[in-house]
């Protein structure tokens, strides 16, 4: 068997522009070459597409394709899925604002309520996340995607979404069993910017 690792990449929703995205595929922590890796994009109108859908991956473990942006600003779910073990991995590519909207570039703020849990898999941490161009308005609309960064973190219950009228987009964070801090951070697909604040499990 074998498991997909993280890959992406970002670049404007112009409809023309391309990024190398890559999966890297392991197997027991090792490289694992020679393996069929199967790359798809989420159907939906704004994606883009993957060129060729289907490549091997090298002695280092690796398989890249080529991904042509579509034609609006928003994160497109990639999905490579490798053949051996039918292990797959998901990264979303951010297609950004083209030409740059007014009042870039963005800011995002990330705040979380409380800031300290115990670590006991259960407790839930509110997460809040304001999208702001550099004037300080807020911006509504915008796709905002959510992930957490660190070895004792949790989950948390949505990937993203777009941000309302008051530029605000909020999901919740899940503790984990384990002592420590866990970074979570939010990108803002537009002008690609992103922000980070830390929990502590205790």
């Amino acid at each position: 068997s074998g498991q997909v690792g993280n890959f992406g990449r970002s670049g404007p929703g112009d409809g023309r522009s391309t990024a190398t995205v890559t999966a890297t595929v392991t197997s027991d922590g090792a490289a694992a070459p020679g393996d069929r890796v199967t790359f798809s994009v989420a159907a939906t109108s704004g994606c883009g597409s993957v060129a060729p859908t289907r490549a091997t991956t090298s002695s280092t473990g690796t398989a890249s394709v080529t991904y042509t942006a579509g034609i609006t600003s928003e994160f497109c779910p990639v999905t490579a899925t490798e053949s051996a073990g039918g292990r797959s991995g998901t990264v979303n590519v951010d297609q950004l604002s083209a030409p740059a909207p007014p009042g870039a570039p963005y800011s995002v703020q990330v705040t979380v309520t409380p800031g300290t849990v115990a670590a006991d898999g259960t407790q839930t941490v509110s997460v809040t996340v304001t999208v702001t161009n550099r004037f300080g308005v807020p911006v509504p609309g915008d796709d905002i995607g959510f992930y957490v960064s660190g070895l004792a973190c949790g989950s948390l219950k949505s990937a993203g979404g777009a941000g309302g009228a008051n530029g605000e987009a909020s999901t919740t964070y899940v503790a984990s069993s384990t002592t420590g801090t866990c970074t979570i951070g939010a990108v803002e697909a537009n002008t690609g910017h992103g922000g980070t604040t830390t929990v502590q499990q205790t």
